[in-house]
């Protein structure tokens, strides 16, 4: 009898039991507590959250300039900002990125539609803008790959679609602010441009000394006729709504991650579009490749040796043994990789990548595709792909043809969540069919010794369900976590754009250890592709646009968990 008791607990210590869903004693359930009224225009930005006078509130920015914060309590107007106006001939003035806070400023950009590029400084306190910075306006050039020339940023070639991002440094009052830029549509040459901007220098010296350093993904002026959309033509646009991402490494020290857009990938050229890429503050990049491994690189059939040589550069591609990209519609049949992803416009810096930090310690990136894969790269050495999975069909088939190959099917940034101590990403997709599932999906990283994989722990809605054929058409908002008493939930708005969307948009819960869908919430209009809602304490604030996202938006408030009174 002690003998079976023995083997019975080694089985049982061997074999843990599948662990019992925690549950929370007040229940996760949404409902709307306001609606502001409608702005004028479109809401691109995501909301924020700001302190000015004494007072929080959620700031919107409209894409016509308008800046307006309201209490976060009754959705009552606070008070209203409009930037400054464009020059004379500029075009219309579009404000399309999200700010920054920082202390009592807001950093913010701006844009003469096709002609200009500004950052400014909105001074909190006041509610004006700042009287310590002159308004700021984005130029300049680069070297070429060669030294032989200067590249120089085109501002009609340009969209300031990002995030500002700000960075402390030790030394400095306010510390360096970035910006990021891409293209819209693909036409050459429009490359891809990073400014660091020293914000101390700004109000210290004006304008003139404000931009420190400037980086170009395609630092290459070899880019085909002008206004050619070819998507392998110089491009690496940094485009995606979540914009340059910051870790620290075990050192401290901060580095710049952040995908480049379709285009020209040629390492020996400084041509780096869709490519992951890791840079330092001051903007310097060495991607550290193998000189001799990548001596005549070739752009349609690149070596894979050369690839796996880089230490701060990722290239996609297929793994050993992996069976071509075949979608069903015929359209990549005996194209390499590269070729297809320059035909389909499956760029790589659609989306934004995400650090996941397993038990042992060990830092690996993941990163989504426009071709509906996650990348899974080693965090020290970007060279290493360890798994390409394809978590999406390719939109189209031959009897339902693709209504936009450029939607791509994850255009997106994923949120972060754990599961029994597993990192977990979760992002959402889009399809632009009749015939695939598209919904949320959320992959666990899973770590098992020294090998890491990627394995799907649940998609909403089931991707063999009809509901998933119907859903997720369009970009979606970008997933973000919510916690309620050691529970995991997120949140993200499915779109409905376009003329003739059929519904408003969806606010979505899901709880992340077991797949159970706890909300679907319609939006009082279509919702906002690649927007971030905001999430502070208990409630949930979404930016609102109309289906053609040009006309109206506004901000819709949710609470997140029913509580009984006396709680």
């Amino acid at each position: 009898m002690r003998c079976l008791l023995a083997s019975l607990l080694l089985f049982l210590l061997a074999c843990p039991s599948t662990p019992t869903p925690v549950e929370p004693t007040s229940q996760v359930e949404v409902e709307r507590i306001f609606e502001t009224d409608e702005d004028e225009a479109c809401i691109y930005a995501s909301p924020l959250l700001v302190t000015s006078q004494g007072q929080s509130g959620v700031l919107t920015v409209d894409q016509n300039g308008a800046l307006r914060v309201f209490d976060p309590e009754s959705g009552d107007l606070q008070w209203t900002l409009t930037l400054p106006p464009v020059p004379d001939g500029g075009g219309a003035l579009r404000a399309l990125n999200t700010p920054v806070v920082v202390g009592n400023y807001l950093i913010i950009g701006w844009q003469a539609f096709r002609s200009h590029h500004f950052v400014g400084v909105v001074d909190l306190e006041t509610r004006a803008m700042s009287s310590e910075f002159e308004v700021l306006e984005l130029g300049g050039s680069v070297p070429n790959f060669d030294g032989s020339e200067e590249v120089t940023f085109r501002p009609d070639k340009q969209l300031m679609r990002g995030i500002v991002r700000h960075l402390p440094r030790d030394g400095m009052e306010l510390g360096l602010a970035y910006m990021a830029l891409g293209n819209a549509p693909n036409s050459s040459p429009h490359h891809g441009w990073v400014f660091e901007i020293n914000l101390d220098e700004w109000r210290a010296s004006g304008a003139d000394a404000a931009i420190i350093n400037r980086f170009a993904t395609t630092a290459d002026n070899e880019c085909g006729p002008e206004g050619s959309p070819d998507a392998g033509l110089c491009g690496g646009g940094i485009w995606n709504a979540a914009g340059l991402q910051f870790y620290e490494d075990e050192a401290g020290q901060t580095h710049i991650y952040f995908a480049a857009g379709n285009g020209r990938t040629n390492v020996q050229r400084n041509s780096y579009a869709n490519t992951l890429m890791r840079l330092q503050p001051g903007l310097d990049f060495d991607p550290e490749c193998d000189a001799t491994l990548c001596e005549n690189y070739d752009e349609v059939n690149p070596s894979r040796e050369c690839q796996a040589s880089c230490q701060n550069l990722f290239i996609p591609r297929l793994a050993p043994g992996e069976a071509p990209l075949r979608p069903e519609s015929g359209e990549c049949d005996d194209l390499t990789f590269t070729e297809c992803y320059r035909l389909l416009d499956a760029d790589l810096g659609a989306s934004a990548p995400v650090r996941v930090e397993l038990p042992s310690g060990r830092i690996v990136f993941v990163q989504p595709g426009k071709d509906g894969a996650l990348y899974l790269v080693d965090g020290e050495h970007f060279g290493t792909m360890i798994q390409r999975l394809q978590v999406m069909d390719f939109c189209g088939t031959p009897e339902d043809t693709c209504r936009a190959n450029w939607l791509g099917m994850f255009v997106t940034h994923p949120a972060l969540a754990e599961v029994d101590g597993v990192p977990v990403v979760i992002l959402a997709s889009n399809m632009a069919d009749s015939t695939h599932p598209s919904g949320i999906s959320a992959v666990r990283v899973v770590e098992e010794g020294e090998n890491v994989s990627l394995d799907i722990l649940w998609q909403v809605p089931p991707f063999d369900s009809v509901e998933a054929t119907n859903t997720f058409r369009h970009h979606p908002g970008r997933p973000v976590v919510f916690e309620h008493e050691g529970v995991q939930y997120v949140f993200v708005v499915e779109t409905r754009r376009g003329a003739g969307a059929d519904a408003p948009g969806v606010l979505w819960g899901v709880r992340v250890d077991t797949g159970e869908v706890i909300a679907q919430e319609e939006l009082n209009d279509a919702g906002q592709r690649w927007s971030l809602p905001l999430l502070v304490g208990e409630r949930l604030y979404v930016g609102v646009c109309d289906a053609r996202a040009d006309e109206v938006g506004h901000l819709e408030a949710f609470s997140l968990v029913r509580r009984e009174e006396g709680e």
